[in-house]
């Protein structure tokens, strides 16, 4: 079969092949017309296509016809890209374009004009995508990775903890020993109690929360039986021998798994390129498959490849499935939690009635040894006064100015007792401006800071609130001022939420006791009366750093 627009050997020169020729030549000079046309909208603005301006050189328009599908035309690097004058390749189509005609696209896809097309815009190659890849690897495979590290460190804490049950009996079989167990069944408990609080970190990290201790009541003082039974009949004993055998039976076929799965695929793939090293008879094996050859070697290759693909992807589940059933072991239940909180309740109450009790007293004290003493010889001094007034009223002048200088001395006692209950600067000023008031007459230069400008955010707390704020931070500076030789002290008061937040922190030389009469210990009573939390830093040294937390609300 003849290709058209060429007359065969029988037909050249006869009229059916000009007319054949003739009707070639008018249909390739249509498509370099649609062609030229398109190129030229699918340009920039203003850049005209040469051979819209310049006719051809010579010779029939089926010259600059486009090359037919199959054909190959050599073309320079620089050609390619649209630099330089000559030949240009666009879409498939070689057009003539002098040299002042705008070049094409750059490699970034701009044209010169400043316009960018995504159509010129250079894909990464295949190398640079792989490159990319083994440094960034997809997230399910960083997340198996991550959970087959985690499960080959649970395979080392399972072994670990198959020491723990003969230590445990061990200790237990000292009983019988004069009574050697009421030393060695405690510490062996204790042990085992920081082994699991190892554990509860190391599983919250990888569980993105954090997991509380079981309540652990307080040890009684010394080694004998009451601190054994204690320790023995302690629920987070229980929880923590429930986890030994769980962490056993659990984490070292998990484990297993976890190590396969993290150094099985390298060595897969290093034996199915190094199968030939091992000698002939004793061949390498793949899925319990011999290797002799190469089709076997990757053939059974790539089936334990995807083998150990799968264990990668089921990997965070089974990571997830050990550390919620330690977890569901190592954490406190919904009932205990509640016994604790109860336990708390219990014990800040009681610290809340001897704090109530205490400061009850205290009032007393100072009302009977300062207040009712001025009041006394106030008394005195008027009824001698009123005596000596008719015989000797220069006396009796006297006594009354002694007597008026009693009273006022007595008012200001009595001020200083009514501010020690509740300061009558927190009713007139609220609590930025009594604590305003503090920073000023410290003998310490203090920096305030009490959060929004002019303390908008600590107005509407509690009175009870305001005033365990007011006396931490008084009695801080009071000790800054006393113990602490600080050349200065920061107040930091702020409203988080449901929580006021109190720090007052110093330079001075720390050592702060809570036993030695420094006042943390009345502090630590307030707080805990309205169910907040005190911490107090204060190393040998400095600096010292108290913080409060009070519920006020939201």
């Amino acid at each position: 079969m003849e290709r058209p627009g060429r007359a065969g050997p029988t037909a050249r020169g006869t009229p059916g092949t000009r007319c054949t020729r003739a009707s070639t030549s008018s249909a390739a000079a249509a498509g370099v017309s649609i062609i030229t046309a398109m190129q030229t909208c699918s340009r920039p603005p203003g850049t005209a296509s040469a051979a819209l301006r310049r006719k051809p050189a010579g010779g029939s328009l089926a010259a600059q016809a486009p090359p037919m599908a199959g054909a190959t035309k050599r073309v320079t690097p620089f050609q390619a890209i649209g630099g330089g004058a000559g030949r240009t390749v666009r879409g498939g189509v070689s057009v003539h374009r002098d040299a002042a005609e705008p070049a094409g696209p750059d490699r970034s896809g701009r044209h010169p004009g400043g316009e960018w097309s995504p159509l010129h815009r250079r894909e990464p190659s295949g190398w640079a995508t792989i490159v990319r890849m083994a440094l960034k690897p997809p997230r399910p495979v960083r997340a198996g990775v991550r959970s087959a590290l985690y499960l080959c460190v649970t395979l080392g804490s399972a072994l670990a903890t198959l020491l723990v049950p003969p230590l445990l009996l061990l200790s237990a079989a000292t009983l019988l020993l004069a009574g050697a167990g009421l030393v060695t069944v405690p510490f062996a408990l204790d042990r085992l109690r920081d082994w699991a609080d190892l554990e509860r970190r190391r599983i919250g990290r990888f569980l993105g929360e954090e997991i509380p201790a079981p309540h652990l009541p307080a040890p009684s003082a010394g080694l004998g039986p009451a601190r054994f039974r204690a320790l023995l009949l302690a629920p987070r004993t229980r929880r923590d021998l429930a986890w030994v055998f769980t962490q056993i039976g659990l984490g070292i076929p998990l484990g297993a798994i976890g190590l396969a799965v993290l150094f099985g695929i390298p060595v897969t793939a290093a034996q199915i390129l190094l199968w030939w090293v091992a000698p002939a008879d004793e061949p390498l094996t793949l899925l319990a498959v011999p290797v002799a050859s190469w089709p076997v070697a990757l053939g059974a290759g790539a089936a334990q490849l995807a083998v150990l693909g799968w264990l990668l992807w089921a990997a965070p589940w089974l990571a997830r499935l050990h550390a919620r059933a330690a977890r569901a072991l190592l954490a406190p239940s919904s009932a205990e939690e509640l016994e604790e909180r109860v336990e708390e309740l219990t014990e800040t109450r009681a610290g809340a009635v001897h704090a109530h009790a205490a400061e009850l007293r205290r009032i007393e004290r100072d009302l009977h040894d300062g207040t009712q003493a001025r009041l006394v010889a106030l008394a005195m001094r008027l009824g001698l006064a009123q005596r000596t007034l008719g015989r000797d009223p220069e006396a009796a002048a006297r006594l009354l100015e002694q007597a008026q200088a009693g009273a006022e001395e007595a008012m200001t006692e009595l001020r200083a007792v009514v501010r020690t209950i509740y300061p009558p600067v927190l009713a007139d000023r609220g609590l930025a401006g009594a604590l305003s008031a503090l920073a000023a007459d410290s003998a310490v230069p203090v920096r305030l800071d009490i959060g929004e400008p002019g303390g908008a955010d600590l107005a509407g707390l509690p009175a009870a609130v305001e005033a365990t704020a007011y006396f931490v931070v008084a009695e801080s500076l009071t000790n800054v001022a006393k113990h602490a030789e600080a050349s200065r002290a920061e107040v930091q008061v702020a409203r988080d939420g449901a929580e006021l937040r109190v720090r007052v922190a110093d330079d001075g030389r720390g050592g702060a006791d809570e036993a030695g009469g420094s006042g943390v210990a009345g502090m630590r009573r307030r707080v805990a009366a309205l169910d907040g939390g005190l911490a107090v830093s204060s190393p040998p040294g400095g600096p010292t750093r108290v913080e409060a937390v009070l519920p006020c609300g939201e």
